[in-house]
């Protein structure tokens, strides 16, 4: 009888416990799968956007060997993207998570529009052209991949 008593109350805590416990493990593994804000590499200073967009071009076309004819879009859909990403970066530092998010989604924007224009050539070179994590502050491109 004692036996069969013990047996149901450890069944019982553990039926009230293991709520607990499932819930602290997912809050866990959420908190790991946040980047903290050292994991992320801090996004170079945009600066003016026109003139970031103007280098940002100008080293593209002397890398990449563009053509009059694909700068104008280049130079747009960089301006563009800078522009908007001048609207979140300061999220970067209070918020990784959400800087992180948005700036995927606009990278992945500008990269859609960059392929449209350039050969698939080009385009290899330029993911090539992608500056180190500990070098993007002081790169133009930096701008694009950070």
């Amino acid at each position: 009888m004692q036996k069969h008593l013990l047996r149901g109350i450890l069944s019982l805590s553990l039926c009230v416990a293991a709520p607990a416990l499932l819930s602290a493990q997912s809050l866990g593994d959420l908190t790991k799968s946040a980047p903290s804000l050292s994991a992320i590499t801090q996004p170079p200073a945009i600066g003016n956007v026109t003139e970031t967009s103007g280098g940002i071009t100008s080293l593209l076309g002397s890398k990449l060997g563009l053509s009059a004819t694909q700068k104008p879009g280049v130079s747009g859909a960089v301006t563009d993207f800078l522009t908007k990403k001048s609207g979140f970066i300061g999220t970067a530092k209070t918020d990784p998570t959400s800087y992180m998010s948005s700036f995927k989604g606009l990278q992945g924007g500008l990269f859609g529009k960059l392929k449209t224009i350039m050969t698939v050539s080009q385009y290899a070179k330029f993911l090539k052209l992608k500056p180190s994590a500990s070098s993007a502050g002081s790169s133009l491109l930096g701008n694009l991949f950070y």
